[in-house]
């Protein structure tokens, strides 16, 4: 699975996490989501002004939060429990809300040239683990840096029989 090296932290992310730098509001992370979408060059090009994934598949909780100094890290686990047509993971989308208003698009990451396929659920679940990490700058010159990493899992599957599975 290759990285996700284009990502586009969008206008509304960017205004919002200056304002949460700024203690003006309260910024929470509420979901990953993953789509099949795919963009032209011309696409790309104002990804900083869209509010949703092209062709969203499907939505994940974020599992953890950790923080050191300007560093922020989230990790999700995504799944294909549920998946019934498998599809190329090309657009990951990062959500989160702003003082418990409505749910918007942070910051969205494409990958389009060797994108993870999540595949049709069949009895025996497949995870990836996908970490972003935030860095913010309080100066005056606000930066943010998104970067997007993920992997299947690697424990061995045991098969016992049919209807059990082990994990070795």
């Amino acid at each position: 699975m290759g990285y996700y090296t284009q990502q586009i932290v969008t206008e509304k992310g960017s205004e919002a996490i200056a304002r949460t730098v700024a203690k003006q509001s309260t910024l929470t992370f509420t979901s990953i989501k993953t789509g099949a979408g795919k963009y032209s060059i011309y696409e790309i090009s104002k990804l900083s002004s869209v509010t949703e994934l092209k062709d969203e598949k499907q939505i994940f909780d974020i599992n953890s939060i950790s923080s050191n100094e300007n560093t922020i890290q989230l990790t999700s686990i995504l799944t294909n429990v549920g998946v019934t047509e498998s599809y190329e993971i090309c657009e990951i989308g990062l959500f989160a809300k702003e003082n418990d208003g409505e749910e918007f698009l942070v910051a969205i990451s494409l990958n389009a040239e060797n994108p993870a396929l999540m595949p049709v659920f069949d009895k025996v679940p497949i995870e990836m683990q996908v970490g972003d990490y935030l860095t913010v700058s309080n100066s005056e010159n606000f930066n943010i840096q998104y970067k997007s990493a993920a992997y299947f899992s690697t424990s061995p599957i045991v098969w016992l029989n049919s209807s059990m599975v082990t994990y070795a």
